[in-house]
């Protein structure tokens, strides 16, 4: 019973996500990607995170640039950019850029930031 409670006071640390929700990461449900997701790369630094609805990327979503301390933040709805999205230096959180999508997978505008 020890080891059990042990287990699973370490699978709740994993399972609570950025946006203060208890979750099940990396799940798949009938063979399509559903939930809270995080992709790492090889060298440890994130790769992405956000929802899957139905295997199509949805909500709020990071893209973490090979750095890991850049990346990109923004809404997608299944899988496209929608809206304004930001270049963000992650330490510091100063947004860089930031690009406006129109939900079809093209860039409609964009600027240099300065805040």
């Amino acid at each position: 019973m020890k080891h059990f409670l042990i287990i699973l006071a370490i699978i709740s640390l994993f399972c609570y996500n950025s946006f203060g929700q208890f979750d099940t990461i990396n799940q798949r449900i009938h063979g399509k990607k559903e939930g809270y997701w995080i992709k790492y790369r090889i060298n440890g630094h994130g790769k992405s995170e956000g929802r899957y609805i139905h295997g199509e990327k949805t909500g709020y979503w990071k893209i973490y640039y090979r750095n890991g301390i850049h990346h990109s933040e923004g809404k997608l709805i299944n899988g496209y950019r929608i809206g304004d999205w930001y270049f963000v230096h992650t330490p510091s959180g100063t947004k860089l850029d930031m690009t406006t999508w129109d939900g079809k997978g093209h860039c409609i505008g964009g600027a240099t930031l300065s805040w």
